[in-house]
């Protein structure tokens, strides 16, 4: 999975509350019965360090869909976390 480096000059998005409250979540935390990245392990096959990667774009991801100003539709893997994370909701 290629990570994309974000090049925009009129935000950082280290310097963004947002981007810190998005990478600091762990969604593990979700059920802790079932941990989330267990879960797309488990549910796509993968493996637990690629796991790990789709939840880091997952969160790149969520954190663009919020400040892109249009929609954007995440690649294959990421829509796989992102629907799984969807599942969770009440």
């Amino acid at each position: 999975m290629a990570t994309r480096e974000f090049h925009n000059p009129d935000l950082d998005p280290s310097q963004d509350p947002l981007w810190h409250r998005i990478e600091a979540f762990d969604l593990d935390l979700l059920d802790p019965a079932i941990p989330f990245s267990d879960r797309l392990v488990r549910e796509n096959r993968w493996s637990p360090a690629y796991a790990a990667r789709v939840v880091e774009e997952y969160k790149r991801f969520c954190y663009l869909s919020v400040r892109a100003g249009h929609p954007v539709v995440p690649p294959g893997p990421v829509d796989r976390a992102w629907l799984l994370h969807m599942s969770y909701s009440r």
